[in-house]
């Protein structure tokens, strides 16, 4: 993992499960030059064919952003954050099948 010793936790939240156990601590750095990142702790969910990650204003995607789709089903990491988020709004990190249209897990950031 990055350094995240000189960043701040604007936003944090713990997953829920979906149709498979998700479960896990998500939190969204910021640093100094205002960049953003998705910090998963202690995350795991089961293995699924083309599994997502989104932001999105609700666990439904609305108004959603695809940060990865090269998901880690277990452990810690971080992602970077596109300029293009709207960390107002979307507030939901939503791990997503998109092959079947299956909600895996989410977090509400608060």
């Amino acid at each position: 993992m990055t350094d995240l010793q000189n960043q701040t936790i604007i936003l944090q939240g713990t997953f829920t499960s979906g149709v498979h156990t998700t479960s896990g601590k998500v939190f969204i750095y910021e640093d100094k030059n205002k960049n953003y990142s998705l910090v998963f702790e202690n995350f795991k969910t089961d293995a699924g064919p083309d599994l997502r990650i989104y932001l999105a204003e609700d666990k439904v995607l609305t108004n959603f952003t695809q940060i990865t789709d090269k998901v880690n089903t277990n452990g810690s990491y971080i992602l970077p954050i596109p300029a293009s988020v709207d960390l107002k709004k979307q507030t939901t990190v939503v791990i997503w099948c998109k092959a079947f249209s299956v909600l895996f897990g989410s977090a509400s950031l608060k």
